[in-house]
């Protein structure tokens, strides 16, 4: 499964597997190994920052750190420079893009809420897309206040929450189908249907759910009608043609932006409705004083 599409775990993740599980961790290093046969070169993993950091919310200098410590333990593991890196939560701000940019990524994969308004390469006028209204069959162009930019895939969320809340792992026939419905009919131009999703959604959240995708992954490849890829080969093989503005300081998990990390923002599961979550800002508070 880690062969045939892209993935990302963090660097403390695998590092407690190398030590724990030597095993696991060989198979999902030999994993992107093979990836880059399968698609041209192009490997499956793609990097992260070092730690699940909120990045927005940190200094810059911070983030530095992150993705250059993510880049260097991502290239000591895989043997490659990374092509792609994740954001924790995808929460996302220029200067975070900017720094990856920098660092050699070329691209990053958000939510489509969390694309403001996008336009064709060189024209003047833009297309306002809030609300989970972008194309998320395509790669877009970010450009960044540094002169760089970087390319932003927009994952399909209708079908990412009924993989991760939904029933769509009780039948891989029927995930795959729902992947490959998600094409547009007749449409002349490439497209790329795509989501992301929490790993642990795959046999903890949804028993036998890994075997729902990797069921999934070969009905795809036997009936042909679509082919699998990964981020990095579609970017190669079909570059940009519009561009975005991405709405900062947002991620995929909360529905005011970052606040669920700094504050009582509101978001809970329903579950205790008498619980507080006012000790938030006091705890960032203190991270803030001890950095």
């Amino acid at each position: 499964t880690y062969s045939r599409i892209s993935f990302t775990a963090a660097p403390t993740l695998l590092a407690w597997l190398e030590r724990h599980r030597p095993a696991i961790y060989g198979s999902i290093v030999e994993a992107d190994r093979e990836s880059r046969e399968r698609y041209a070169g192009h490997g499956s993993a793609i990097a992260c920052c070092y730690n699940h950091l909120i990045m927005p919310l940190a200094t810059r200098r911070d983030k530095q750190t992150q993705v250059a410590w993510g880049v260097r333990d991502f290239a000591a593991r895989f043997g490659r420079a990374p092509k792609g890196m994740w954001l924790p939560e995808t929460a996302v701000d220029l200067e975070s893009l900017d720094l990856m940019a920098g660092a050699g990524i070329r691209f990053t994969v958000l939510a489509p809420h969390q694309a403001g308004r996008v336009r064709p390469i060189g024209a003047e006028d833009w297309t306002d897309v809030s609300g989970g209204r972008v194309d998320t069959t395509m790669p877009y162009l970010c450009r960044l206040p540094s002169g760089q930019s970087i390319a932003v895939f927009f994952y399909d969320g209708a079908i990412a929450r009924d993989v991760a809340f939904g029933d769509l792992l009780s039948d891989g026939r029927r995930f795959a189908d729902r992947l490959t419905g998600a094409f547009s009919r007749g449409s002349e131009r490439p497209e790329l249907v795509h989501i992301a999703t929490d790993g642990e959604t795959y046999g903890h959240h949804r028993e036998f759910g890994e075997m729902a995708l990797a069921y999934c992954l070969k009905t795809i490849e036997e009936a042909g009608d679509a082919r699998l890829t990964v981020y990095a080969e579609y970017l190669a093989a079909h570059p940009p043609t519009h561009e975005v503005a991405v709405r900062e300081r947002t991620s995929w998990s909360c529905i005011h932006g970052v606040g669920r990390w700094q504050g009582e923002c509101g978001c809970h599961s329903g579950t205790h409705p008498e619980w507080s979550q006012a000790w938030r800002g006091p705890l960032r508070e203190a991270v803030v004083r001890v950095r």
